[in-house]
């Protein structure tokens, strides 16, 4: 497809990407396979380390024994990236795996030595690491480690190439947000941060597409967030001051560097970090954000509500994660992607448990329930549930137009309104904003009690 944009000098920023025609919401602005990548570690022996994918066989790379490949293909052209980081993972085998970010440096160095070129532009901000005791102690760490096991003796080329990874590394997402691993892109690097991006950047396969998230106009400069934008100001301010290097003007923080309800907010990062143990500091944490009437839109409602839908994930706790999962689509920006992903998880959360409802119908309700409680029945849910399905169909490929996760949305919500319209051809009315209101007070005695 065509690139609709270039690099170009933005007033205040330095060399950015700036748009070279008329864009709508929705519309890729950029499509490329991504210079470099790796996985996750814990992704190594389910996914092909060179296209990516986690639906075929995978064949672990018979030298170092811990990369796979879905193919000989998929193998063979991965081969000048992974040749000296096989070396490594050898030679490394007795201590352990590499880190990943240890792995994607070994993989820069390799592609240094073949073109120097590629990211000879990229800020490393090495100075100021350098003055940062502990990243500059990551950097000498991760940067010894890759020097010794590739056996390249070259500390101080690993030491400045950390600097430049650490400054330009993303992560890997999916279209539904999953981060798989991390990686360093030439074009996408020049992209400057915003806490009100307007394009949004994931992969499908090894393929980086870059999103239009609202109209764009010849001229203008893309603009994708560093940081959770949910955080606070403060806390988004430290963060970008810290790893980046900068302090973000962007209209969002200008506003909230003025409101009076920040310091709140920041009270409540210690709340997040202590629901990371388990189900019921999450619990905890969330009763407390209730209780003190704190707005679930504001952070760290949506941080902990996901933190809690995973534990309840972990445990089979359906009910729970549905409820969690709820609540997160009442925290969301409806215009943000993150919306329809967030959505899709309830509406299959929510048919799972009509369907297993409908094959256990005389089981007694009880309080971790969702359906046969407080007003929920399930015919009332699986209304609600088509409803949102008809949202799904008519928005998902707005933001995922052109990738088969978008594809497969469409494909499962139609399957599922041809179900259910068949089975119930004469639907009841649906009281929407009572049914919600009940679902969100039910949904928060789950999460909270």
């Amino acid at each position: 497809m065509q690139n609709l944009v270039s690099v170009q000098e933005e007033p205040g920023a330095g060399l950015g990407l700036g748009v070279t025609a008329d864009i709508e919401r929705g519309e890729c602005l950029l499509e490329k396979r991504l210079d470099l990548y790796v996985l996750n570690n814990e992704l190594l022996n389910e996914a092909c380390s060179y296209c990516c994918s986690q639906t075929k066989p995978t064949k672990r790379c018979a030298a170092c024994k811990q990369v796979h490949y879905c193919s000989k293909i998929c193998q063979k052209q991965d081969w000048s990236m992974h040749k000296l980081e096989c070396k490594a993972l050898r030679n490394a085998s007795t201590n352990g795996l590499l880190p990943t970010v240890c792995r994607l440096l070994i993989r820069l160095y390799s592609q240094t030595q073949k073109d120097q070129s590629l990211f000879a532009d990229c800020k490393d901000h090495e100075a100021e690491i350098q003055h940062n005791t502990a990243l500059w102690s990551d950097a000498e760490l991760i940067s010894s480690a890759a020097s010794h096991y590739t056996e390249a003796r070259d500390v101080n080329a690993f030491l400045s190439l950390f600097c430049k990874l650490s400054i330009n590394a993303m992560s890997l997402v999916t279209p539904a947000f999953d981060a798989i691993g991390t990686c360093m892109d030439s074009t996408l690097a020049r992209i400057n941060h915003s806490c009100q991006p307007n394009c949004v950047f994931m992969v499908e396969g090894a393929t980086a597409r870059l999103v239009a998230l609202q109209t764009l106009q010849k001229g203008d400069f893309v603009h994708i967030s560093y940081v959770d934008t949910t955080l606070p100001y403060n806390v988004r301010t430290n963060e970008l001051q810290q790893k980046y290097f900068f302090t973000c003007t962007c209209q969002k923080c200008m506003e909230e560097a003025r409101r009076s309800d920040n310091e709140h907010g920041v009270t409540y990062v210690s709340l997040e970090k202590a629901s990371q143990g388990s189900l019921e500091d999450c619990r905890f944490a969330l009763k407390t954000l209730r209780d003190n009437h704190w707005p679930m839109t504001k952070y760290p409602w949506l941080n902990i509500l996901n933190t809690f839908k995973l534990y309840s994930l972990e445990t089979g706790a359906y009910d729970a994660a549905f409820a969690a999962e709820f609540l997160k689509v009442t925290c969301d920006d409806i215009s943000s992607p993150i919306y329809a992903i967030d959505l899709y998880q309830v509406f299959l959360l929510g048919k799972f448990l009509c369907e297993e409802y409908s094959m256990n119908v005389n089981r007694e309700p009880h309080s971790k329930m969702i359906l046969g409680v407080k007003n929920i029945e399930r015919d009332s849910l699986l209304h609600w549930l088509l409803l949102k399905s008809e949202w799904l169909e008519s928005n998902v490929l707005v933001t995922h137009k052109d990738t088969e996760f978008g594809n497969q949305v469409v494909r499962n919500v139609r399957e599922f309104q041809a179900d259910y319209q068949k089975a119930n051809p004469n639907l009841p009315p649906l009281d929407l904003e009572s049914f919600e209101s009940a679902l969100k007070e039910r949904t928060l005695d789950i999460v909270c009690n």
